[in-house]
């Protein structure tokens, strides 16, 4: 079966991660798998560097140009795909238009969050209503996700949901991860501070800045880790200079592997604005570290009981929550058992084997 794979970039984001995933794993060997970037950020390329049934095409045109029409366009009518797979905006437009030409490929798209800025106006409404015909089917990577886009479209569209999952394997093989950065945590946990991490991208959707109102009310004893970057990070670098929390956030970039670091942390916080599903929560999860995440569509019905939920809009909340986990091991050992089995759901083989279902229906 030939493939081909449409999406902005490949940047260590929730949505490209998934794709990682699909295309990797060993299930996807038999299959001829393209993926078309339209920007030039690639940062699993060596992750995906020793699958010869691997190839990753990245757009001359720019994310926002119209000449993509005319790569995707090119590339299928060359090599006769079975599917088309898109991946987030703008790549889903560019397919939706596309698919009209070639009636015999499989048009899918996945939608990876239960909310954008486009649904609060009327006009993409009508537009997305209209282009996600296009797709023979669409994915949703939550039930809530799923609801959220079938609310927001005029029409009753082929949508089902194939959710997130995790790669255990991973989880299982950290014991000897090592790193400056992981000695760094541990070093703070021998002294004695009570370890808080973040993890995700530096932007406005991920409220990294509720996390630090939060820690100005906490006392001293109280770190916080944050993995990630992106366009909000001066932003908050500057909130935390206002806060002189500079001594008790420790920035650590990206990280390969997030999972040691998860392992050494107290509690691991979500407090995402929006979310599709929530995948650090259900790593956090399984690796048996409380979590703490906004209570909020999507997120909230993924983690149901096995984390703690607060009020999006207030650090007032949070910090209840965390100082609820800080004064009570039993409730913490609860959240650990109930995470664990909770995770359990999420396995990254389910995904595939119904990704790969749907591509051989």
């Amino acid at each position: 079966m030939r493939i081909l794979h449409v999406i902005n970039n490949l940047k260590r984001e929730g949505a490209q991660k998934l794709l990682i995933d699909i295309v990797s794993n060993e299930l996807n060997r038999e299959n001829e798998i393209d993926i078309v970037l339209l920007e030039n950020k690639n940062d699993f390329e060596d992750a995906i560097a020793s699958h010869n049934n691997i190839k990753v095409i990245v757009s001359v045109y720019g994310k926002y140009s119209l000449g993509n029409f005319r790569t995707i366009y090119s590339l299928i009518k060359k090599k006769n795909y079975n599917v088309m797979h898109s991946h987030l905006f703008p790549a889903n437009y560019y397919c939706a238009f596309v698919a009209p030409f070639f009636k015999k490929v499989t048009n899918i798209t996945t939608e990876h969050s239960t909310n954008n800025r486009r649904r609060n106006k009327l006009i993409f409404r009508i537009i997305e209503s209209f282009l996600y015909k296009s797709y023979d089917i669409i994915i949703g990577i939550s039930d809530a996700t799923t609801h959220k886009l079938k609310s927001f479209l005029f029409f009753k569209n082929n949508i089902l949901t194939v959710n997130n999952g995790i790669d255990f394997t991973k989880i299982e093989s950290i014991k000897n991860e090592q790193s400056k950065d992981l000695e760094r945590i541990k070093e703070l946990k021998k002294e004695g501070f009570f370890i808080l991490i973040m993890i995700a991208r530096f932007t406005s959707l991920k409220n990294h800045k509720i996390v630090i109102e939060a820690l100005n009310i906490l006392d001293k004893n109280f770190h916080l880790v944050l993995i990630g970057e992106g366009e909000t990070y001066e932003e908050i670098n500057n909130n935390i200079k206002t806060y002189n929390l500079c001594n008790r956030i420790h920035f650590l970039g990206i990280q390969e592997n997030i999972f040691p670091f998860l392992k050494q942390a107290d509690i691991s916080i979500i407090p995402s604005l929006w979310e599709g599903f929530g995948l650090v929560a259900i790593e956090s999860m399984a690796c048996g570290i409380p979590t703490i995440v906004s209570d909020v569509d999507g997120l909230s019905n993924i983690v149901e009981n096995g984390a703690l939920k607060f009020n999006v809009n207030k650090a007032s909340d949070l910090k209840e929550k965390i100082m609820t986990l800080y004064n009570s091991d039993e409730l913490k050992n609860e959240l650990k058992e109930k995470g664990l089995l909770i995770s359990k759901k999420y396995n990254i083989t389910n995904t595939i084997k119904a990704y790969q279902s749907i591509y051989n229906s």
